[in-house]
């Protein structure tokens, strides 16, 4: 049987309040700082939809996946921005879709993974590889 404290019992001092409130602000601080939000761009669904006219990976031909395709043009668009800024640490693209993108790491959409220096792969344990400590 668990056991409940009552709020007086459990409640820190105000100076531990203090301190752990400015310590998570201070926190989300720097998280910040370090953010970069990508929204993507107009020219990632034209290339999207040239994807899918021209049947190539992840749409093929009689198959659109033009949501596969925005997708995976907006992931392209964002590494070559990462590079540009001088981002260094590995990029890779994941999912466990082979049917669409071929199976990792040389599917169907390695080509252009490698030109913009990205990996491909199929789960989360695999990237935390390939990306390190």
């Amino acid at each position: 049987m668990a056991r409940v404290l009552s709020a007086s019992k459990a409640a820190a001092p105000d100076w531990l309040n203090d301190e752990l409130q400015t310590g998570i602000v201070e926190l989300m601080n720097r998280l910040m700082t370090a953010l970069t939000v990508y929204e993507g761009s107009a020219s990632c669904v034209a290339r999207a939809y040239d994807r899918v006219r021209h049947g190539l990976a992840p749409a093929s031909r009689g198959k659109q996946e033009m949501k596969d395709c925005v997708i995976f043009e907006e992931f392209l668009e964002m590494a070559e921005g990462l590079t540009a800024m001088g981002f260094a640490r590995p990029r890779v693209f994941i999912t466990p879709n082979d049917r669409d993108f071929g199976k990792p790491p040389e599917g169907r959409v390695c080509d252009d993974l490698v030109r913009v220096g990205a990996n491909y792969v199929s789960n989360l344990s695999w990237a935390a590889h390939l990306i390190g400590p």
